[in-house]
């Protein structure tokens, strides 16, 4: 239930109310129409045509939806709505006695007859003390109505409140920059509480008139379409988050202190810094793309990494964007992480994401085909390349931006693509006079190509970070307790550092391993001389030293060490430390994982087996693998140790020390089945991650029919756990599945089968496609809805994209809802307003149904359940209330046949036809009188068409003339009955606060 339906019925009565009160006041002359006569008169018949009108409205208001009084959780809500109806039929009541006493006023004495006010025209035919008592009834109606009023308000102002406050935590949790929407809300929530309050003071004095019901309509309405655009924004940036979102920046390491400081000093014409180019000149006002080149482990990512959180770089880019401001976001690519990590689909998602959640107001114009679908369906659709491409390209072709952006690309190397094409869009994009880009990446030649030609735009961190090198080596080598003596013992301890960074070739991650190595030697009590062996002694190059570094690990591990960094390359993505932990009960027995009985560690007990796992992968790998402390998931150091281990070299090297018949791919499967045995999940479902289900929610991710059906026999509330219906989350999951993306049934023959399975299995037993859960009546979500929201098209006479509804029909899913239970006749949602029934829709959809669809027969099939299971036939296309419409009339048939002259065309005929005498044999069998019909139909479709249709329905002594002449009855009556709401059938919905006013 939405805050205006309150308001809508509340307008009636205080148009009524007031129009009445007007009428029985004693200054006010009533006559017909006559030469000569006062402005300040009222005829009769605009009187009766007036009160005519009002009756209708009211008509309408005092019948209650029977939606809106089994809305859950509102009761106080609906008992005030409820009040507000019961005193439209007050309404009505008396304004039938009014329309009855004018009928009677109409025929006194003939048509020149009057009187000097309607309280005495009304005295002649009203018994004594009736006017007195009706007056009396308006002004206890004013007040009363008053009171409901700020009830209501009251109501949704405090809805309207909690709404803002979660809003307000999202921003924060989300890092949006939503401080002036909402603080635009606030102070409209703070009007609204002041009106509130003065007119519940005043209720007794003063009563609401039909302009400050349309005042306070208009306002709900703003406020109501402002937290839903909140609503928007931050459904919209949710979607384009993904769990590995912060994953790689968060796994570079921090720049030592002081290091990358040159990029912020003014460039000296001698110094290393400006013979490769000057980010800070770019920074200030460079517009091309900025290239930092280098070798592996030459500390790019880090570079990166730094230069994206320092506040100088935002001051830099300040100047260079003068007078709009700057707007930073950056994309890690990670080859060693998950394929979003990867790809370009991840990379817009990313800067999608950070400019979004910087500039939400962009959003609607940017992704306005998203935009334009109802909430509840943003978070089910997901993103596809070219959706992100257009957004991306809407905000780089914007005319007009307050600001301009810089990106922050790291790792082009590792992007999973075809390069020179994904080199040719990052050119096109910079060519945007509001973007530019620093990226890195190694010096490939597809990148010197594309990037390297002009040294002003070109940086090369293995040439520009000996200083840096130097101070690192320093710093952590004096962090040791044990430096300072040998710097006593010996005059030429800084020589050390000066090899070291000599050796270094501008490579930091040499330089890291070296100083862990150095670090040791110092624990050990090494001399200097020891010192000086061990670095002679590694090789200069990284290869060889990862080899040297895998030899210095004890035999004894080497069958588990070659294992674990097997298991590491066969993950393809980081996995949690706990796998490991399994991994290692393997040598202990093969059989553990199915043995393992089903329990979940204390948080201290999960602590220790971190700690465990971190020390034994420090024993065996050396450093190369680690665990990062932030996801708890184990990591290479660097990507180069994974190509590294990949090389067909190191794969022989491994092979070879691992144990007889050792298999991989089985030693996952054990491991991280006790993983989900012995792990405690969160309940809340969130579809990104494995660690995020519960393992109930995991039973219906996997779709485990078989699995579902044995446990539901014995746990019959096995789901209960769950927040919203099991249903939702299995349909959700199919709405997800790649089959549906890629609009091909085929494509994902593992999966949907089993999806569909499950959902059958759910039904048998009986949960209900039905079940609302929420809490905004028309508008609660079910697991029925939203199927349908996901796969109907959401406008009945422009449907543009049936591609969801083509694979939903393939794959019978409707026909299934329906066959247990589902509901024909729910209303569809759409921009908060209600469009026709579910079948309604779906029967429109026909239209558009062409022949190369390959779809037609699934569509028959699901029409015909949706007739078996009930649908309306008289509940019509139009959304809009229609008094004059007789309610037994079968509006829905004879709206879909008054389309079919604009819409049938060659490749949808036959479709049609066979649509067509569906309905007309089910509104035959229901009491239409469907002969009269055939008129429409004449020059629609082909004569054979048509005459086979007729003698199926009608017989074949059924004549033609008789139709015509029932037609056209038939549309002069309708015509007739219609001809105040046929801009209803053409115009869009109305808000309820038009309405009012």
């Amino acid at each position: 239930m939405d805050p205006l339906t309150a308001f809508g019925l509340a307008a009636n009565v205080v148009q009524f109310v007031t129009f009445a009160a007007g009428l029985i006041s004693k200054s006010r002359e009533v006559h017909n129409l006559a030469k000569g006569t006062t402005n300040d008169v009222l005829i009769l018949d605009t009187i009766y045509t007036e009160l005519l009108a009002l009756s209708s409205k009211l008509e309408v208001s005092s019948q209650i939806d029977p939606d809106i009084t089994i809305v859950p959780g509102k009761s106080a809500l609906v008992d005030h709505t409820v009040a507000i109806s019961k005193l439209s039929q007050t309404c009505k009541n008396d304004c039938t006695k009014l329309l009855e006493a004018l009928r009677k006023l109409r025929g006194i004495d003939g048509p020149k007859s009057r009187w000097k006010s309607f309280t005495i025209a009304l005295n002649t035919v009203w018994k004594s003390g009736e006017i007195a008592a009706l007056e009396k009834r308006l002004h206890n109606i004013q007040t009363t109505l008053t009171l409901h009023i700020c009830a209501v308000t009251s109501y949704w102002q405090e809805d309207y409140s909690q709404q803002l406050i979660s809003a307000q935590r999202a921003c924060m949790n989300m890092t949006m920059q939503q401080t002036s929407k909402l603080g635009e809300i606030t102070n409209m929530m703070t009007e609204l509480g002041t009106r509130i309050n003065t007119a519940r003071s005043n209720s007794s004095t003063k009563s609401f008139q039909p302009a400050d019901i349309a005042s306070l309509g208009n306002q709900m309405s703003q406020l109501s379409l402002s937290m839903e655009d909140i609503e928007k924004q931050q459904a919209i940036i949710k979607s384009l988050s993904f769990e590995s979102l912060p994953a790689r920046y968060n796994s570079i390491p921090e720049a030592h202190t002081q290091t990358f400081q040159w990029v912020f000093q003014e460039p000296d014409d001698h110094s290393a810094v400006s013979s490769t180019g000057s980010v800070r000149k770019w920074l200030h006002g460079g517009n091309d793309i900025f290239w930092v080149s280098g070798k592996p482990g030459s500390g790019k990512s880090t570079f990166m990494k730094f230069i994206t959180t320092q506040i100088n770089t935002q001051k830099a880019l300040e100047s260079w964007s003068y007078p709009k401001s700057a707007i930073t976001a950056s994309h890690f690519f990670w080859n060693a992480g998950t394929p979003m990590q990867r790809s370009r689909q991840g990379l817009l998602q990313t800067l999608l994401h950070e400019i979004f959640c910087k500039l939400p107001d962009l959003i609607e114009s940017s992704c306005t085909r998203r935009w334009s679908m109802p909430v509840d369906q943003l978070d089910l659709k997901a993103w596809k390349i070219p959706e992100l491409h257009e957004a991306m390209k809407c905000i780089a072709d914007r005319q007009n931006l307050p600001v301009k952006f810089c990106f922050f690309l790291d790792g082009l190397d590792e992007f999973e693509g075809d390069y020179v094409d994904f080199c040719k869009a990052l050119k096109d994009l910079s060519q945007s006079p509001h973007v530019k880009l620093c990226i890195s990446s190694r010096p490939w030649n597809v990148f010197e190509d594309s990037f390297g030609r002009e040294t002003s735009t070109k940086l090369c961190m293995h040439d520009v970070t000996r200083n840096d090198i130097r101070l690192y080596v320093q710093s952590r080598l004096e962090e040791h307790p044990r430096w300072r003596e040998l710097n006593i013992e010996v005059d030429n301890a800084q020589s050390l550092i000066e090899q070291i960074t000599e050796k270094a070739a501008g490579v930091f991650l040499w330089v890291f391993l070296v100083t862990q190595q150095l670090r040791n030697g110092l624990t050990e009590y090494d001399s200097f001389s020891d010192l000086q062996r061990r670095l002679e002694s590694i090789p200069a190059d990284l290869e060889p030293f990862f080899k040297q570094i895998l030899n210095s690990v004890e035999p004894f591990y080497h069958a588990k060490m070659a294992s674990t960094l097997r298991l590491a390359l066969t993950a393809t993505t980081p996995v949690n430390a706990a796998i490991y932990h399994f991994h290692d009960l393997e040598y202990e027995d093969k059989q553990y994982a199915l043995k393992l009985e089903c329990f979940a560690l204390d948080d201290q007990q999960a602590k220790c087996r971190l700690a465990q796992i971190t020390r034994r992968l420090n024993a065996r790998c050396r450093g190369l693998l680690e665990v990062n402390q932030t996801t708890k998931n184990v990591e290479f150091l660097h990507r180069t140790v994974m190509d590294y281990l990949r090389s067909q070299e190191m794969s022989d090297y491994l092979g070879r020390k691992v144990p007889e018949h050792y298999n991989v791919h089985l030693a996952l499967v054990r491991a991280f089945t006790a993983y989900v045995k012995s792990t405690k999940f969160i309940a809340t479902p969130a579809p990104h991650s494995l660690n995020e289900y519960s393992l109930s929610e995991l039973v219906v991710k996997t779709s485990l029919a078989s699995y579902t059906r044995h446990i539901l026999l014995k746990q019959p509330d096995y789901f209960s756990e769950f927040t919203t219906p099991v249903l939702s989350h299995a349909l959700s999951f199919v709405l997800k599945s790649p089959s549906l993306q890629t609009n091909n049934i085929q494509t994902d023959r593992a999966t949907s089968p089993r999806q569909l399975e499950l959902l059958r299995c759910l039904l048998e037993f009986a949960f209900d496609p039905n079940q609302i859960y929420g809490s905004r009546g028309l508008t609660d979500r079910t697991p029925w809805r939203e199927l349908l929201l996901n796969t109907l098209p959401l406008h009945l006479d422009s449907v543009t994209d049936l591609s969801n509804l083509k694979w939903t029909l393939k794959s019978g899913l409707l026909s299934l809802m329906l066959s247990y239970g589902a509901d024909p006749n729910a209303p569809v949602l759409h921009h908060g307003s209600v469009l026709p029934t579910a079948w309604m829709v779906f029967v429109m959809a026909s239209f558009s149904l062409t022949r190369e669809m390959s779809c037609q027969e699934e569509y028959l099939q699901a029409l015909d359940d949706f007739l078996a299971a009930g649908a309306d036939l008289r509940t019509p296309a139009s959304p809009y209330s229609n008094s004059c419409r007789k309610p037994d009339a079968f509006w829905g048939l004879e709206d879909f046949i008054d389309r079919l002259p604009q819409r049938v065309e060659r490749s949808n005929e036959e479709l049609l036809a066979a649509v067509t005498e569906r309905l007309l044999s089910t509104g035959r069998d229901r009491g239409a009188e469907i002969n009269c019909y055939f008129q429409t139909l004449y020059g629609v479709f082909a004569p054979k068409i048509l005459q086979t249709m007729r003698s199926r329905l009608l017989g074949p002594s059924s004549r033609t003339n008789s139709a015509c002449l029932c037609s056209d009855s038939r549309a002069r009556k309708r015509v007739s009955a219609d001809d105040e709401h046929v801009n209803h059938r053409t115009k869009r919905t109305e808000t309820l606060s038009d309405q009012i006013q």
